[in-house]
C-alpha cells in the first residue's frame, strides 16, 4: 500500500496543489504535489514548496515557478483512522510523514531525517470543481515516529477561528504548523468491465 501513495493525502497523482502555511505568526505560499522521485524511494513522494517571504506586499506565485522556493520532501509512512467520536465525524485522519533532510538550507539541524504526525481533513466543493486538503503537522522528532507527537492537532482543524489568529495560535501545540491545499476534484475514473 506504501508503494501507491494511498498512505498520503487524496491528491491527483502529479497535479499541482495551491498551498497556504502558516507557523508561528508567519504565512507563506507555495504549492504541493505527489510524485515519484525514484533516487530517494519506490513510494510516491509528498513534494511542498513554499516562497522565501521577502516582501509581504508581492503577491503569491503558488506553483507557477517552484525553482525559487525551499523545497520540502516528505514520505507517507502510515495512516490511522482517529478513535475520538468527534474526529471521525469530521472526516479527520492521522498519519505519519518521514521527512527527508533538505538539501537547500545550510542550516545543520535542517539536514538531519525526521518524523511528524499529520492531522488532515479532506473536503470537496463539487459546485466550484475543487477539492481542500487542511492539514496540522506536528513538531518534527529526529530518529524516531511517536505518537504523541500527534496531541493537540485536531484542535487545530475543528477549531477554524483559531488558524488566523496569531494570539490564538500561540495555544497551538509547539513546533506545530498549518498547511491549507486546493486543487482541482480528481476526475471521476470510469469503471469498464
Amino acid at each position: 500500500m506504501r508503494l501507491t501513495g494511498q498512505l498520503c493525502p487524496p491528491m491527483t497523482y502529479k497535479e499541482k496543489y495551491k498551498v497556504v502555511f502558516i507557523e508561528k505568526g508567519l504565512q507563506m505560499y507555495g504549492c504541493a504535489s505527489l510524485d515519484h522521485n525514484r533516487k530517494i524511494s519506490r513510494a510516491p513522494l509528498l513534494h511542498l514548496w513554499l516562497e522565501v517571504p521577502i516582501d509581504s506586499s508581492a503577491e503569491p506565485t503558488y506553483c507557477k515557478d517552484t525553482s525559487e522556493m525551499v523545497s520540502h520532501t516528505f514520505e507517507c509512512m502510515s495512516k490511522t483512522e482517529p478513535t475520538n467520536k468527534e474526529e471521525i465525524d469530521k472526516g479527520l485522519k492521522y498519519m505519519s510523514l518521514y521527512q527527508y533532510p533538505t538539501q537547500y538550507i545550510q542550516i545543520p539541524i535542517a539536514n538531519i531525517p525526521s518524523y511528524r504526525c499529520v492531522a488532515f481533513v479532506t473536503e470537496e466543493y463539487k459546485d466550484h470543481g475543487i477539492m481542500v486538503i487542511r492539514m496540522a503537522l506536528s513538531h518534527n522528532r529526529e530518529n524516531s515516529y511517536d505518537k504523541t507527537q500527534c496531541k493537540g492537532l485536531s484542535n487545530m482543524l475543528l477549531n477554524k477561528d483559531t488558524i488566523y489568529d496569531v494570539e490564538k495560535q500561540n495555544k497551538w501545540p509547539e513546533g506545530a504548523s498549518y498547511i491549507f491545499m486546493t486543487g482541482d476534484l480528481p476526475l471521476e475514473k470510469s469503471i469498464t468491465q
